[in-house]
Parts: C-alpha cells; sequence; structure tokens
C-alpha cells in the first residue's frame, strides 16, 4: 500500500493480500490515497482531501502560502495539514501569540533591574554594578583600568576589559603592536581562511584588518596554542571544537566581547579562564564522542548570562553544577550518568532539554520547568511518564528506546505536536490519540495491537507504526481508514 509521502505494506504482496491496494476504488478509476470519490454525478471524479492537491493528491505546504499563523509564529508544515507555534520570547497558540514576560521568573541578579521590551534585559540598579546577571556594591571599574582604551565591565572576579581594536588585556588594556602574532600553524591557517588569504600565507597581518571581524571557524585545525588572539578584542563567536590536543583557554580570558564559545571534542579540562566572563551566552563543551570531560566546572556559576550550555559526555550525576545559572533556555545534557531529577536548581528559562542517555527511570521533578517546550529523554530507563502532564508549554518528545509500558492521560498537551516513542513496551495508544494537536506520531517497535483509538480521534498527519504486532486480521481496516483520511502511515499490521 502506498500513501503520498510514505508506505503502508504488509508481508510480501501487501497487506496480507495477493495484491497491494494502491488507492480508492472510483467508478473505473482508482482515486490516490488523501481524496475521495465523488460519484454523485455522471461521472465519478477524485476530490483530494484537505491539505492535499494535484492529480495525485499530494500534501500542499500551507507554511508557503497564506495561512492562520502569527507574524511572531512558526509555521512547521505536516502531512496533510500544517503547525502554528509561537516564536521563542512569544506565548500563545501560534495563531495570535503576545510577548512572553520572562521578567517575574528573576532571571536578573537579585535586586537588578529587568526590562521586558522585546525579549528582556537586565541592568544592576542604581548604585550597585555589573552586567545585570551579576551586581556588587562596589565599583572596581572606578579607577578606569582600561585606562581609556576600552570599555569596563565589573563582574564576580573583578574588573573586566572589553579593549579596543588594537588592544588587549582582561584587567586592563595595552597596545598589540602592529602586526597579529600567532605561533601555532593550525590557528594561523585558520584565520587565513577567515581573511580570504591563502591557507598558507606566512606574510604579516595587520592588527587593523581584523577591526569588526566579530567570528572565526578553528573547527580541527589540529590548534594547540592559542596565544595570539587576545589582540583580537572584537571576536563574539568561535568555534574551536575537534581541536583534540587544545588544552590551554588562557588567552580566551582576554576576550572580553565573546558571546558563543564551542570546545567539543578538545582536551580542556577546566574553564578557569572564563571565570566571571561579563558577555558569554553559549557554550559547548560536548565530549559524549570524543575529547577529554571538564575535571574542573567550578567556573559554571560565575557566568549568569549563559543562555544555551553543552555539557554532554561530561559524567555529571545530577544538575548542581549548573545552580545560579537562571538565564539558561537550552540545556544539552545526553550521554552523562543522571539519574533523578528531583533536585533540579531553578531554572525558569529553559525551553530546551536534552537528556538522551542517561539513567533516569523517572521525570519526577521536571515539573518545575514549567516553560519547556522540547524535551529528549531517549535512552534512559523510563517506567513512569506521569511528570509530563504538568508541562503545559511542552511542544516536542523523544523518548524512545525506554521501558514505558503505559502513558499517563496527555489530552491536555494541547501544544503538544510531535511525539517518538520507539522501542518502547507500550500496549496501549490512547492516552496519544487524545492529544489534541499532535500531527507526528512514531510508535514504531513497541507492543501495539489496535490502533482504532487513532481513528476514532480523527489523526492527521504522520504516524509510524512499523515493528508493532497489529493482527491484520483487525487492523488492516483501520490502517486503510486512516490512508483515506489523509494519514501518512509508516508500516502496516502483521498477517
Amino acid at each position: 500500500m502506498t500513501a503520498a509521502g510514505g508506505t503502508a505494506t504488509g508481508g510480501e504482496d501487501g497487506m496480507g493480500g495477493d495484491m497491494p491496494v494502491i488507492g480508492i476504488t472510483c467508478g473505473d478509476a482508482v482515486c490516490p490515497w488523501n481524496s475521495s470519490c465523488d460519484d454523485s454525478g455522471e461521472i465519478p471524479v477524485c476530490d483530494c482531501l484537505p491539505g492535499f492537491e494535484g492529480p495525485q493528491c499530494l500534501d500542499v505546504n500551507e507554511c508557503g502560502q497564506a495561512n492562520d499563523c502569527a507574524a511572531n509564529a512558526v509555521c512547521s508544515n505536516a502531512f496533510g495539514t500544517y503547525d502554528c507555534q509561537c516564536s521563542e520570547g512569544y506565548v500563545g497558540n501560534g495563531q495570535t501569540c503576545a510577548e512572553d514576560d520572562e521578567c517575574p521568573d528573576n532571571p536578573c541578579a537579585v535586586g537588578a533591574d529587568c526590562d521586558d521590551t522585546d525579549g528582556y534585559s537586565c541592568s544592576c540598579a542604581s548604585g550597585t554594578f555589573g552586567n545585570g546577571y551579576y551586581c556588587q556594591g562596589t565599583d572596581t571599574c572606578a579607577t578606569d583600568p582600561c585606562g581609556g582604551n576600552g570599555a569596563c565591565v565589573v563582574t564576580s572576579v573583578g574588573a573586566a576589559c572589553q579593549c579596543n581594536s588594537g588592544y588587549q588585556g582582561a584587567s586592563d588594556c595595552s597596545a598589540c603592536g602592529t602586526n597579529l602574532v600567532i605561533p601555532d600553524l593550525g590557528l594561523l591557517a585558520a584565520i587565513n581562511v577567515h581573511l580570504g588569504r591563502a591557507v598558507d600565507d606566512a606574510s604579516a597581518i595587520p592588527v587593523a584588518a581584523l577591526a569588526g571581524h566579530k567570528s572565526l571557524d578553528v573547527w580541527s585545525y589540529g590548534v594547540t596554542n592559542l596565544s595570539g588572539i587576545e589582540c583580537w578584542p572584537d571576536l563574539e563567536d568561535i568555534e574551536l571544537s575537534f581541536n583534540q590536543d587544545l588544552t590551554d583557554l588562557g588567552p580566551l580570558s582576554k576576550l572580553n566581547r565573546l558571546r558563543i564559545l564551542d570546545l567539543n571534542c578538545t582536551a580542556v579540562t577546566s574553564l578557569d579562564a572564563l571565570e566571571g566572563h561579563p558577555t558569554l551566552a553559549e557554550l559547548s563543551v560536548n565530549a559524549s564522542s570524543c575529547g577529554q570531560a571538564l575535571t574542573d566546572r567550578s567556573a559554571l556559576p560565575s557566568l549568569p548570562a549563559l543562555t544555551v550550555l553543552d555539557l554532554a559526555g561530561q559524567g555529571l550525576t545530577d544538575l548542581s553544577d549548573l545552580a545560579g545559572l537562571k538565564a539558561i533556555v537550552e540545556l544539552r545534557l545526553g550521554s552523562n550518568a543522571i539519574g533523578s531529577l528531583s533536585s533540579a536548581p531553578a531554572l525558569p528559562l529553559l525551553r530546551r532539554l536534552d537528556l538522551t542517555d542517561n539513567l533516569l527511570s523517572s521525570l519526577d521533578g521536571i515539573e518545575a520547568f514549567e516553560r519547556l517546550q522540547v524535551l529528549s529523554v531517549g535512552v534512559n530507563q523510563l517506567e513512569d511518564a506521569s511528570a509530563l502532564t504538568q508541562l503545559d508549554a511542552l511542544r516536542t518528545l523523544d523518548a524512545g528506546g525506554n521501558q514505558l509500558t503505559a502513558l499517563p492521560d496527555l489530552s491536555q498537551l494541547g501544544e503538544l505536536t510531535g511525539v517518538s516513542l520507539p522501542n518502547n513496551q507500550l500496549a496501549s495508544v490512547t492516552g496519544l490519540a487524545a492529544l489534541p494537536g499532535a500531527t507526528y506520531l512514531d510508535i514504531s517497535g513497541n507492543d501495539v495491537e489496535d490502533i482504532e483509538p487513532f481513528v476514532a480521534a480523527d489523526f492527521a498527519g504522520t504516524l509510524v507504526i512499523a515493528g508493532n504486532p497489529l493482527p491484520c486480521e483487525t487492523q488492516e481496516a483501520h490502517i486503510l481508514t486512516l490512508l483515506q483520511q489523509g494519514v501518512q502511515v509508516v508500516g502496516t499490521c502483521v498477517p
């Protein structure tokens, strides 16, 4: 059996029969799936179901034409339908979206001022000093340690200088000289490529030529030494992943405008050089497949402006290292040894959480993350998913490869559109069929014997049923009905 964009086959010859079923009989013709036969006139005709068009009734991409999504929403096309979800920083049903007010959840320093205009921003209250995420009563910038050659920011470890082009320093600003001095040939090659020079160009690079350049890709250049990079103070984004012998981040302590730093698959074991950094917002130190795990994570609490953090493969057993990181929006913690969420620190803005390949048997404690929209908890030891019912903002769930035998009633999760539950031990789909907004459901490799609840619920979208003991004697009719309703069915019944 073939459906537009998906398949539903049974045995070698179709669903237990002698020939594959290819559509809906309509007079002397066969209508494609995702259509109906109108035989009210003299000549029967095939009418595409809503969400499909053309002679073969293929899926319409509603996101490429006028639709009901709000201006501050993201449109996602699905099989036979589409979904509107408010953009990050907005809340609503996707057709109407209002700005999300993060300030009541106190993402800023205690006593700091929070402004919720166009996202949110933090600033220290009068008489206190810092970046808004950290504030103190002493102005360590009062003596002008940057000497007029940069802007000074008060941090938890003292004054930090954001030096002007041509100057470098962590807590002061000194002249760099005329040309950039880079002893590491790999780092030099990456800079050459960035500036459009030949990769092996050994000629001088004027420091002035770097002014205004804010990003550098040093992915897999064999870099071991970052010396000289401190004379590029405008850098905001550095990709250093897969430099597997890189250990020392010292020169980065002088890049006080840095916002994004990727250190995946390196030999870095300490983040001390980043302690108290005034602007770092996205940090990735993924050691799940290569590189060294951190042995010293003590600098993390001194980085309260972090919004995205990847600590996959770092040997974490709990979330205690994240205490104080109230601005975190996305957290990637796959391939650790986390066994419980019951003592998780307050992360009031957390929207995306990846806990794939950990040791969780229960999701108790996850209800504290009220804004959570995307949750990945595949390849754990989950037997209980009851805490999911309290995640009202959840949009996407991946819980494949666990030990779930049943699901709670998820009917109140109106935002949940995509659910992946392959390779569990589910026998019933009643809880899933009750999801009002679901457009993608993967229940492959479970113990399901009846998919009639999806028929009764008028499910629309993609349904993956492969690898279940669905008897064709009772389920073939349900599969045909779903196909006729415009559902993309992947997999079939067992003859």
